[in-house]
């Protein structure tokens, strides 16, 4: 049974996630196989399949008897006509070669966006792409082209955090866009990002030649280097820049050593905020970086993260309890700093661990590992949760640094301006994990295919719980596991996809292990063993002390790393022949919370497989290419109308019985007038607010009201206007509506349905201006 008192059935027209279960977004969850918590709104008992509403309801939530099932189809709604994009890029030490290979995928992004693929009747590409102007030779676009997009890049360099670590001024971009922390880069109108503007729509005009966008844009990625803070803030850059609604300005350390002075806000950044982001528009982020998320609290002791000295004086960090040891969410864990002592848990005079020392000795405390493992070691998290960057894509309110709830700018737009809805965000990250764990089978048997699986899929595959473990769980893979150990000794068995063990150190064959080489001696604990290595375009002579990026310098030969050892063998030198990547799990654990709720975040690997082409910006294969489409691969849901899953049945006419309702949020009014829009009826209303509460799209903290929302209804077109609608491209008559088209049923043109899968063959065609809304959430209701 479904909710309780549930009549008939909806359908989700709005939004743009294809597998979500609410295709609007808002909170609810990506189906997955055998369906989830998220689709609970459905009822039943058996699992949807990927890209349908899943149904495995909990018993708790069965309805009362009698009551009718419940089913959200997504079909699509308004589709997104201007797009921005924003890239945060790790300029940490080691990164030019990684920033070299996303050179050969902005092309790709540009003209998959610029001149659409082309697909079959079935959706399948044809090998074709379209012109600017949306024309396929063969076939039809799959989605029509992008005109108006804006596109972008932060480094993840945010500077000290008021301690003694990362002062340089080059080592702090303040979460500004490039060309205002960098000379000689072009940008649209002096703004710090690109403008892709063919219709010259703009003021001034922005760029209608692809190939100068591309080629600016490789200038700002040649800019970004690789001098920045190690301390990488990758998910704080963005956060920062689009999210914030008080951006920090300046912090410095005060007199007295043991706190930070802030200033807020940033005009400089706030202006460049205003400037990039349209609030109507499709936003996509993509992170590139090697090492894991370090986005250090501004504020409190975050700035002990950051600091060599206090007061003048060497500091090293305090220690945490025992408890730390074993469970670091115990409450008996805390730092020794703790001014009070938790009820129940011994003081930390008494606590075995803390009679070490207050201090951390510099062999346990490194610099260098500041942000790894900090609650077992220190006691305490100095490093802002997760779940601020989950709450920062999904939510329409979040919390200022004073701890008071405030709209969420990502959602937010001035009065008569619609709002960017949830499903219209999207997140990609190419991090430090294994390609072989986030792609799918056929990609770990062909030589050269590369498909990233979705979100989705890659939670209902367990691959989450591979590389991320389950309730504080190792990862089954090893090779994800955060530790300066030979992780040969400790326990993990082969790799669940590959079959291959842990080479262990002290190796001479750096290719033991295909996806990392094999450990390294980290003797000084001061490092921590790779996710995954792979080879140089060009090996690095490190043998000159001029050559400060190197990670096989003299002085770096004791660790024996694999990046040292010629391909063939042999023992590590001051040559380096492969790159690096470490565990990148923060920034997968948003991949995979973010996922849930949308199913718009991919996981790529910043190990490329394929770095041999002979057309890299091309080549879908090639470096970073393969999780670039990923990315647009889940955008065009949002690009395109849709399609229907489930058929609607229809009289003779060709007209559905059934109502289309159309829901608004954060209007101060509900307003239903016009052309092809009223009130929906009482019972069609009820309905969709019980089943957006069902499914945590309203009335949950910082959402609105489910009875704030606005249900409008869409009229269906008059009979005389059905057939024109169906058939004509352009209708005949003025009237305002929508009709149904079903190529199983033979109502339609099929060039209509052309972009539609070949199951999926039927969607509703909207007639008239502003049908929907843009930005609104539309739902089929069927009566029983």
């Amino acid at each position: 049974g479904g909710s309780a008192g549930s009549a008939g059935r909806l359908l989700a027209e709005g939004g743009a996630t294809g597998e979500s279960v609410i295709a609007s977004g808002g909170s609810s969850a990506g189906a997955s196989a055998g369906g989830s918590a998220g689709a609970r709104a459905s009822g039943g008992t058996s699992g949807g399949s990927l890209g349908e509403a899943g149904v495995g309801a909990d018993a708790g939530e069965a309805g009362a008897a009698g009551a009718t099932s419940v089913v959200l189809q997504p079909v699509g709604g308004v589709p997104a006509d201007k797009i921005d994009i924003l890239f945060v890029v790790d300029n940490s030490l080691s990164m030019q070669d990684k920033q070299e290979v996303l050179k050969s995928a902005v092309p790709l992004l540009v003209r998959r966006l610029v001149t659409p693929v082309c697909v079959d009747a079935a959706g399948n590409p044809n090998g074709k792409l379209a012109s600017v102007a949306g024309i396929c030779e063969q076939g039809q676009p799959e989605f029509p082209p992008i005109r108006d997009f804006h596109i972008a890049i932060l480094s993840s360099s945010l500077g000290s955090h008021g301690g003694t670590v990362c002062t340089d001024p080059s080592e702090d971009d303040h979460a500004h866009l490039l060309p205002a922390v960098r000379s000689g880069l072009t940008s649209w109108n002096d703004s710090g990002f690109l403008a892709w503007d063919p219709e010259q729509r703009a003021t001034p005009p922005g760029s209608s030649d692809p190939a100068a966008i591309v080629q600016n844009f490789e200038d700002m990625l040649v800019a970004v280097g690789e001098t920045g803070c190690g301390y990488e803030a990758t998910l704080e850059s963005w956060y920062r820049f689009l999210v914030d609604p008080e951006p920090l300005a300046t912090i410095v350390p005060q007199a007295s050593g043991v706190g930070v002075d802030i200033t807020r806000p940033d005009e400089v950044l706030l202006a460049e905020r205003r400037a990039f982001l349209r609030p109507d528009s499709l936003l996509g982020i993509v992170v590139l970086s090697d090492e894991n998320d370090c986005s250090i609290v501004d504020g409190g002791y975050g700035f002990l993260t950051s600091s060599a000295t206090l007061s003048g004086t060497s500091f090293r960090m305090p220690r945490g309890t025992s408890a730390c040891q074993t469970n670091p969410n115990d409450p008996c864990c805390f730092s020794w700093l703790s001014t009070t002592t938790p009820s129940g848990c011994s003081a930390p005079s008494q606590d075995s661990e803390c009679q070490k020392g207050t201090y951390h000795t510099a062999l346990e405390d490194n610099l260098n590992l500041r942000c790894w493992d900090q609650k077992r070691r220190f006691g305490m998290d100095l490093l802002y949760p997760v779940q601020r960057y989950v709450d920062g894509l999904t939510q329409a309110e979040v919390m200022t640094a004073a701890g008071e709830s405030t709209a969420n700018p990502l959602f937010a737009a001035p009065p008569g301006v619609t709002h960017r809805d949830p499903s219209r965000v999207f997140f990609l990250g190419i991090v430090g994990v294994p390609w072989q764990d986030v792609a799918d089978s056929a990609s770990l048997s062909d030589p050269r295919r590369l498909h990233y699986l979705s979100a989705a899929e890659l939670e209902a595959q367990g691959r989450f719980a591979m590389v991320l473990g389950d309730n504080g769980g190792r990862p089954s893979d090893g090779l994800m596991y955060e530790t300066y150990v030979d992780r040969s000794t400790l326990g993990f068995g082969p790799h669940p996809l590959t079959g291959q063990a842990i080479a262990p150190a002290g190796s001479t064959n750096p290719r033991q292990n295909l996806i990392n080489g094999h450990e390294s001696l980290i003797s000084d604990f001061g490092d921590l063993q790779y996710s995954c290595i792979f080879p140089l375009l060009t090996p690095r002579d490190c043998s000159s002390s001029s050559v400060a990026d190197c990670d096989c310098s003299t002085s770096q030969s004791v660790f024996e790393r694999p990046l040292c050892q010629p391909p063939a063998g042999g023992n590590a030198g001051t040559m380096q022949y492969f790159a690096k990547a470490y565990p990148g799990l923060r920034e997968l654990e948003l991949v995979r919370a973010f996922g849930k709720l949308t199913n718009n975040a991919v996981a790529a690997s910043i190990c490329p497989k394929v770095l041999q082409s002979a057309a890299p910006s091309t080549d879908a294969d090639y470096g970073y290419n393969p999780g670039v489409s990923a990315l647009v691969d889940r955008m065009k849901t949002a690009l395109a109308p849709a399609c229907l899953a489930t058929p609607l049945a229809t009289d003779s006419n060709g007209a559905i019985q059934c109502n289309v309702v159309e829901v608004s949020t954060g209007t101060s009014a509900c307003a239903c007038a016009g052309a092809g829009r009223g009130p929906a009826s009482t019972q069609a209303a009820a309905a969709v607010r019980r089943e957006l509460r069902a499914a945590s799209y309203c009335g949950d903290a910082g959402q609105p009201t489910c009875e704030s929302l606005c249900v409008c209804e869409i009229a269906q077109l008059p009979a005389a206007e059905l057939a024109s609608c169906r058939s004509d491209t352009t209708v005949s008559g003025s009237g305002a509506g929508f009709c149904y088209l079903d190529a199983g049923q033979s109502l339609g043109n099929t060039s209509f349905l052309e972009s539609c899968p070949v199951d999926r063959k039927r969607r509703l065609r909207f007639v008239g201006s502003d049908l929907p809304r843009a930005g609104a959430s539309t739902y089929v209701f069927c009566p029983p």
